[in-house]
C-alpha cells in the first residue's frame, strides 16, 4: 500500500556531545509504494551506519509488505576538524627552497609565514560526528514518529480497501448464486442432446444399444460436466473470505491464497460447463476474481 510519513526534531546543545555547538537537528521522511513483498530502501548519514539493523527492524515492526523508503537527515553545525602537520611536504619544499636560493644567487632564508603558507603543508580532516547515546535516542524517536505517521496512512488506504473487497465479494457471491441457479438446467439439457444425438447416431448406423448401457453412457457424461462440486467449493471459498475480511492480522497473504482457490473453482467450471449463460457468468467471475487478485497483492 501507498502512504508518506514525516518527522523532525530540533535541539539546542549547550555542549559538545557530538562535537558541535550551535545544535542539533534530526529530520525523517518515510515512503511507501505497492510491492508484494517487504523491500526496504534506507538513506541516512554514515554516523548512523552501525545502526542501520535497528532501523531496519523498526520498519519491520511497522510494515510487512510494500516498498519502503526512509530518508534519516542529521544537521551537524561546526563539526569538529583535525588539522595535521605535513611534515614530508614541509621538509620536500625547504629542499625546494634551498635549492632556488643557491641557483638564483638569492639571499635568505625560507621564512615560517611563507612555508605556512604554501600548499599541502596543512592537512584539514573532518572528523565524523559520534551521536551520543541521548541524541540516538532522539533519532529513532523521530523514525518512530514517521513511521507512525506512515502506518496511519496505509491504514486509511487499508480500511478503503476491504470496503471495496466486501462489496466485491458480494458481487462474486452473486454470480455464484445464478451460476447455481442455473447448473441443474444445464445439466438437463446437456443430458437431452446427448441422448438425443447418440440415438440418431445409432439408428444411422442400424444399431440397437440397451437402455442401461444408454443411461449408463449419459451418467458418465453428465458427471464429467457437473460443476456441483466447484460451486460447493465457492462457496465455502467466500465464507472462508468473509471470515478473513472480518478478522485481524496479516489478512494480504490470507485473502491472496482464498482467491487462488476461488480462481481455480471457476477455471474448472468454465472448462467443464458448455452453457452460453454459465460461460458468460464464469467470465464475469473470473473478471471479478482477477481484479482482487491485483490489489490483494498489495495488501498488508
Amino acid at each position: 500500500m501507498t502512504g508518506f510519513g514525516s518527522a523532525s526534531r530540533t535541539l539546542r546543545i549547550p555542549g559538545s556531545a557530538v562535537g558541535v555547538k550551535a545544535g542539533f537537528s534530526v529530520s525523517v521522511e518515510a515512503r511507501s509504494v505497492n510491492n508484494r513483498f517487504l523491500k526496504i530502501s534506507l538513506r541516512n548519514p554514515s554516523c548512523l551506519s552501525s545502526r542501520e539493523h535497528e532501523i531496519e527492524a523498526l520498519i519491520r515492526e511497522s510494515v510487512s509488505r510494500g516498498s519502503v523508503s526512509v530518508s534519516i537527515r542529521l544537521v551537524l553545525p561546526e563539526r569538529p576538524m583535525r588539522i595535521r602537520l605535513n611534515e614530508s611536504a614541509v621538509a620536500e619544499y625547504k629542499k625546494i627552497l634551498k635549492k632556488l636560493t643557491k641557483q638564483s644567487d638569492l639571499d635568505g632564508k625560507p621564512t615560517l609565514e611563507l612555508i605556512a603558507g604554501l600548499s599541502g603543508v596543512f592537512e584539514v580532516e573532518e572528523l565524523e560526528a559520534v551521536l551520543s547515546d541521548e541524541l540516538t535516542g532522539v533519532v529513532f524517536d523521530t523514525i518512530g514518529k514517521a513511521l507512525g505517521r506512515l502506518g496511519r496512512m496505509r491504514a486509511r488506504e487499508g480500511a478503503a480497501l476491504k470496503r471495496d473487497f466486501a462489496s466485491r465479494r458480494t458481487r462474486i457471491a452473486g454470480l455464484v448464486k445464478k451460476i447455481k441457479a442455473r447448473a441443474p438446467a444445464v445439466a438437463k439439457a446437456y443430458m437431452a442432446r446427448r441422448e438425443d444425438r447418440i440415438r440418431k447416431l445409432l439408428d444411422g448406423l442400424g444399431v440397437e444399444l440397451d437402455e442401461k448401457d444408454l443411461l449408463r453412457e449419459l451418467a458418465i457424461f453428465a458427471e464429467r460436466s457437473d460443476i456441483t462440486e466447484e460451486l460447493t467449493r465457492l462457496e465455502s471459498h467466500l465464507l472462508e473470505y468473509g471470515h478473513v475480511l472480518s478478522s485481524d492480522g496479516d489478512l494480504g497473504r490470507r485473502l491472496e491464497f482464498v482467491i487462488q482457490e476461488m480462481m481455480r473453482e471457476a477455471n474448472t467450471i468454465g472448462s467443464k460447463s458448455a452453457d452460453v449463460t454459465v460461460s458468460r457468468l464464469t467470465v464475469d467471475l473470473k473478471v471479478e476474481l482477477d481484479r482482487l487478485k491485483e490489489q490483494v497483492q498489495n495488501v498488508e
